[in-house]
């Protein structure tokens, strides 16, 4: 996913990584269950009771400090370190496309999520399939055109911001 300029079509391919990334975050936990939390206007996540987990709320610092650590006790493994980095990489995917849903109004946010985010990997015209926009009028209660300028206003929001 290599681009000069962000778009439409960016914004759109890195909320539709942010399962993958959390996932990847969480040590390739498969089974990861969203929701959104309408008044928190926030992302949260069942895992199955079986997965392993990487520290949730880490930030740069304390991911190179264990980092430093693990260093120090062994041998830095090839594969080890890899692993250690792909958990790290989802984990900043996962918290800009927090930043940039922190940014709207909450109607913006949700429509975007039930859009994009919230998907089951299943491709329709070259993007995985969120709800359709129906789907989430109804969800929402509201009405489809609400719908539609919920998330084109919510795209343009994040643009004119990065």
């Amino acid at each position: 996913m290599e681009r000069t300029n962000i778009d439409r079509d960016y914004v759109i391919d890195l909320f539709q990584l942010y399962k993958t990334a959390l996932i990847k975050e969480l040590g390739n936990c498969r089974n990861v269950h969203l929701t959104w939390l309408r008044d928190d206007k926030k992302i949260d996540f069942k895992i199955a009771e079986d997965c392993h987990h990487f520290y949730r709320d880490t930030n740069e610092d304390q991911v190179l400090s264990e980092i430093s650590k693990i260093n120090h006790v062994i041998e830095p493994v090839e594969k080890q370190m890899a692993g250690l980095t792909v958990q790290y990489a989802g984990g900043m995917v996962v918290k800009l496309v927090e930043e940039w849903l922190s940014w709207l109004e909450s109607k913006e946010a949700e429509v975007l999520f039930w859009c994009y985010i919230n998907h089951d990997y299943r491709k329709k015209h070259g993007r995985f399939q969120g709800l359709n926009f129906a789907e989430i009028a109804k969800k929402m209660n509201v009405d489809r055109v609400t719908v539609w300028r919920k998330e084109k206003s919510g795209i343009e929001t994040i643009l004119d911001k990065v």
